[in-house]
């Protein structure tokens, strides 16, 4: 087991046997295969995961989780965004749906992933952690909500990657406001156009770091950036390592 704090095993011991009410369907989280499920205390610690879960980090088992943070498993950009959504989970009370957003797969690529996050309390109510769920992301956009066409869009900033498309062009493709249009992507993606641009234009390289042997600066420039060291810059900020290190890290683990 990754932890022998006591207070850890104190909330997991509650957790699994049922004393903390809001999470008496645990188990049956344990046979999702396609979902993953999560469990944290108020300070991110992991308490309890889905075996699925354990198994992506690289993990033998669950219990091997259990209490470690976020930060001990993936790149800072990422842990970091994980942690603000846990700390608004908590310290409003509020659950946070439907966030579209990155993670890692078997071989640390970047891939995009539904997840949804609720307070965890205990009997008398208190928020004593998060509980969530995390599930591969299928399409170009949400299908729920008012802007079930943002899709259109999606597929279009895919399709022209490398080029600067301003948001109005987006807009007016599936027939919205501007406002309209910026309103839908911060309730889908929770992030601008501009930032989910470089989001996937990251991916994007991620996938063609690993594929190819094209130099890093001719890389960045069929992605639309303006130069390389923005590229990088980029890159580092969202992966936690430069392109070439992702290149030769990822390029020497096994395939799964």
């Amino acid at each position: 087991m990754a932890t022998h704090d006591p207070e850890i095993q104190s909330l997991r011991q509650d957790l699994l046997a049922g004393e903390i009410p809001s999470l008496q369907f645990f188990q049956l989280w344990r046979e999702a295969r396609d979902t993953r499920f999560f469990a944290k205390d108020a300070r991110g610690r992991f308490l309890a995961v889905s075996p699925n879960l354990a198994a992506l980090n690289g993990l033998p088992g669950e219990e091997d989780m259990v209490g470690l943070l976020d930060q001990d498993l993936y790149p800072r950009s990422i842990a970091e965004k994980f942690r603000q959504d846990d700390a608004r989970v908590v310290d409003s009370g509020a659950p946070l749906t439907d966030m579209v957003e990155i993670f890692l797969d078997e071989r640390g690529s970047p891939e995009w992933y539904v997840t949804h996050k609720f307070p965890m309390r205990d009997r008398a109510g208190a928020v004593v952690g998060v509980m969530g769920t995390s599930r591969k992301y299928e399409g170009d956009a949400p299908a729920a909500g008012p802007f079930p066409g943002i899709g259109r869009a999606i597929r279009h900033m895919r399709e022209h990657l490398g080029e600067e498309i301003p948001v109005p062009n987006l807009a007016a493709l599936v027939h919205m406001s501007v406002r309209q249009f910026q309103r839908a992507f911060l309730h889908h993606f929770k992030m601008p156009p501009s930032r989910y641009r470089i989001r996937m234009r990251v991916l994007a390289a991620c996938d063609a770091l690993l594929r190819g042997s094209e130099p890093v600066g001719t890389l960045a420039f069929s992605l639309g950036f303006p130069d390389e060291s923005a590229f990088i810059a980029h890159f580092k900020r969202q992966m936690g390592v430069t392109p070439h290190q992702y290149r030769v890290r990822n390029r020497a683990l096994p395939a799964v």
